[in-house]
């Protein structure tokens, strides 16, 4: 299977970012599912199927069929309207 070019950059990219650890009010963990990396920050937003979330190494943006959200800000890609966490 080939891996997009972006999932790769943005896997060694965000690789610095990367802080497993608890989540609290404000934050949330995205986890990776295909390389088992998570980022945590804060939530920022859901714009088009995607999360937004500030780190202490700038905004990343994640699609969130890439990912699985833990937190009180995740989204429920499903329905956006509507929190999961």
């Amino acid at each position: 299977m080939r891996v997009p070019g972006y999932v790769t950059a943005f896997t060694a990219i965000m690789a610095a970012s990367a802080m497993p650890t608890s989540v609290s009010a404000g934050e949330i963990a995205l986890t990776l599912k295909a390389q088992e990396l998570t980022l945590v920050g804060e939530f920022a937003g859901y714009v088009d199927n995607v999360y937004v979330l500030i780190t202490s190494t700038g905004t990343i943006y994640v699609p969130a069929d890439l990912a699985i959200c833990a937190g009180e800000g995740c989204i429920d890609p499903a329905n956006p309207g509507q929190a999961s966490g």
